[in-house]
């Protein structure tokens, strides 16, 4: 036999992948092979099975129509195992992973380039598995791909994304600032929250991967003080915790503490926290338990004084009418002694009034009330005590109201608004009235006196606060009204302008008039 014949006898074969092994489908004539080249051939076998079984992939061949033609690898994948070899597993695939998977099958068999993808599939029982797979052209019609179980690996990504939205959800949310900063680039920032977007007006787009000094961010000597706080943060590694505050885009300040601590990152690397809450109401709170303690203190002052004033006259005149022997000094005395004895219990009574509102322990008891024929009792009794010069007007609607209220804290109210346009009109007119709606009743007392300037309609109904030194009564009536009418769940303001008069509005809702008959 030539040389020729004995190499086309040998002449290499495919290989073929069928049950994991790699063989020789053409037969091989012993007696021309030598002895060493069997065993060659053996080893090769025996290796290329080894070599199998330690390949963590599933290897298999699929036709160009979808249908699994082959399991190359010896193990037994969940999915890909030799019972769905014959079987077409389009139906396993939802419709966009099963597009990407014949999309890519079609590119390799035209170009044969290899190419890699990661889709989901079902198994018999509906439950979802995720592969990554690499596919390469096996001939014409056929692919071999290496496919690699990513299940474990896809859900606990998808854990770790859901954990991170719920973190950044929470930092978006909660109410503080907060910012990320990399000290090893710039101190340029990593992380910007929503709280710290609305604060500062500066969206985190245009805030993440740059500095204070980029940003714009602060004025040249407070950049330059962070600066050195974060210096010298990295240097102790001992958390700062400071008091500052911020200047809003409304112009409003906010106070704030502010804590800064590192948060390491490996390999000597560490990110700088920056945590900022809203402490303004606290400031607040503060600052109005001081003004409200100024103010007790000045309430005790002006009492103090005021109930004096009275007293000083009654102790005084007392002494005087006892020493009296002629009759007209003697009842002078007496009339200045009984006017300075309501005074002092029109003053304590006041006083006790502003005490249950401010407590909220005053009673407010409703009944219905007919207003015009209310309003003209109050028009009958003020009118005794008008001055010469000043007239009185009750602009009386033709239709009457029944209006659910307390009757002694309503004549109070309007007796209060009454004496305060008394005591500030020397002449022309003091009217009053009411306007109603389907909720409110509106009445207001108007006057010509000398008017409230500008800089005091804020503190009117302040207690204690009189127009001009010299004017009548203790300062208590404004406030009072205003406790009463806000009690009644109403409300009250004021208009004026100075030597014109002033215009003094109450509203309280109009309640249901319960049906009296039983």
């Amino acid at each position: 036999m030539t040389n020729k014949a004995t190499n086309d006898s040998i002449k290499e074969t495919p290989i073929d992948f069928s049950y994991g092994r790699m063989v020789f489908t053409e037969s091989l004539t012993p007696s021309i092979l030598h002895e060493n080249e069997l065993n060659s051939i053996s080893k090769e076998n025996y290796r290329s099975r080894k070599i199998l079984e330690c390949i963590p992939d599933t290897i298999f061949i699929a036709r160009k129509d979808g249908v699994i033609e082959e399991i190359v690898t010896p193990g037994s994948d969940v999915i890909y195992n030799q019972q769905i070899v014959g079987q077409n597993l389009d139906r396993r695939h939802e419709t966009r992973d099963l597009l990407l998977i014949r999309e890519t099958v079609s590119k390799i068999l035209q170009d044969g380039i290899s190419r890699s993808i990661e889709y989901m599939i079902f198994d018999d029982d509906k439950n979802k598995y995720y592969y990554q797979a690499k596919a390469i052209a096996f001939d014409e019609q056929r692919v071999m791909v290496f496919a690699h179980n990513i299940t474990q690996r896809f859900v606990r990504q998808k854990r770790v994304d859901e954990l991170n939205k719920l973190l950044n959800t929470i930092l978006d949310t909660i109410p503080m600032e907060l910012s990320i900063k990399d000290p090893s680039d710039e101190f340029r920032y990593l992380y910007w929250n929503k709280e710290l977007e609305r604060d500062t007006g500066i969206p985190a787009i245009q805030a993440i991967g740059k500095s204070n000094e980029e940003i714009g961010l602060f004025s040249n000597s407070l950049r330059e003080e962070i600066r050195l706080q974060e210096e010298e943060l990295l240097r102790t590694g001992v958390s700062l915790t400071l008091k500052t505050h911020r200047i809003m885009p409304t112009g409003k300040k906010k106070y704030q503490d502010l804590m800064k601590f590192l948060v390491p990152q490996g390999d000597n690397h560490f990110l700088i926290v920056s945590l900022w809450w809203d402490i303004t109401s606290l400031i607040e709170a503060k600052e109005s338990a001081e003004k409200a303690d100024k103010m007790k203190s000045a309430f005790l002052a002006n009492m103090s004084h005021e109930i004096r004033t009275p007293l000083n006259a009654i102790v005084g005149f007392s002494d005087l009418l006892a020493y009296a022997d002629d009759e007209d000094d003697r009842k002078k005395y007496s009339e200045i002694i009984k006017t300075n004895n309501e005074l002092l219990l029109r003053l304590i009574n006041d006083i006790l009034d502003l005490s249950k509102i401010e407590s909220d322990t005053i009673t407010i008891q409703l009944e219905p009330l007919s207003l015009n024929q209310l309003l003209n009792d109050v028009y009958r009794i003020t009118k005794l005590r008008m001055p010469e010069g000043v007239m009185l007007e009750y602009d009386c609607p033709e239709t009457d109201i029944l209006l659910m209220a307390d009757k002694s804290r309503f004549i109070q109210i309007m007796n209060n608004l009454l004496n305060n346009a008394l005591n500030n009109t020397i002449q022309g007119t003091i009217s009053f009235g009411y306007t109603a709606n389907a909720d409110m009743v509106e009445f207001y007392v108007k006057d010509t006196g000398v008017g409230i300037s500008e800089n005091k309609l804020e503190t009117i109904f302040d207690r204690f606060v009189k127009l001009t030194a010299n004017q009548n009564g203790f300062g208590l009536g404004l406030s009072i009204t205003k406790g009463l009418v806000k009690i009644m769940g109403g409300s009250v303001r004021v208009t004026s302008q100075p030597g014109e008069g002033s215009v003094f509005y109450f509203s309280l809702p109009v309640f249901p008039v319960p049906d009296m008959r039983t």
